[in-house]
């Protein structure tokens, strides 16, 4: 009976090869480091999420990234029965105070991204960008077999004819608007 015992505990205590699947949101996590803190072994997961290293029953995996929570795993015997041992992390939150932003004047120019302001369009000028106007140039396009046909069939219908039309009524539109304000102002200023 003693040596039976001693034969049963014996196999709770022999290194295996432990296989796990690292998975966060559904995804497969790769490059999440995991250390056995019985036995001082490292590993680090593949792009798959999968990972092996030596461990036995009742040791201490220790699954660590900088994005993501650690996370510790006491391993049981069962979890060697599994092909792969199932493991799911989570995304690391950190959680921000109110934040009160004062100057509200923040443009891809002040902040660096851009060196030029980029243009504004208007409505109308949008419609024109996107309808873009023929040019005869762009024939020698149909001779690779590249040439746009949006322009040309926007030519033939008329629409970019149209379509500059009301970018010039538009500026007009703009112009009488500011006008009017103007005259507004100096209204009230007399009275």
């Amino acid at each position: 009976m003693l040596l039976l015992t001693k034969a049963t505990y014996g196999q709770d205590r022999v290194e295996k090869l432990l296989y796990g699947e690292i998975r966060v949101d559904s995804l497969y996590a790769n490059g999440i480091n995991v250390v056995n803190l019985g036995n001082k072994e490292t590993a680090v997961s593949a792009n798959n999420g999968k990972f092996f290293i030596l461990a036995k029953a009742n040791d201490v995996l220790v699954l660590s990234a900088l994005d993501l929570e650690t996370k510790r795993i006491i391993v049981a015997i069962s979890d060697f029965e599994n092909v792969f041992l199932p493991i799911k992390m989570f995304n690391m939150v950190t959680r921000l105070d109110e934040v009160i932003v004062k100057n509200n004047q923040f443009t891809v120019v002040s902040l660096g991204i851009v060196n030029i302001a980029p243009v504004k369009y208007t409505t109308a000028e949008r419609r024109l960008q996107t309808a873009r106007d023929f040019k005869p140039i762009m024939l020698l396009n149909l001779i690779g077999g590249t040439m746009p046909l949006d322009p040309l069939i926007n030519k033939i219908n008329g629409m970019t004819k149209r379509l500059k039309q009301l970018v010039v009524l538009e500026k007009k539109k703009v112009i009488l608007r500011l006008f009017l304000n103007y005259l507004r102002m100096n209204i009230l200023q007399t009275n």
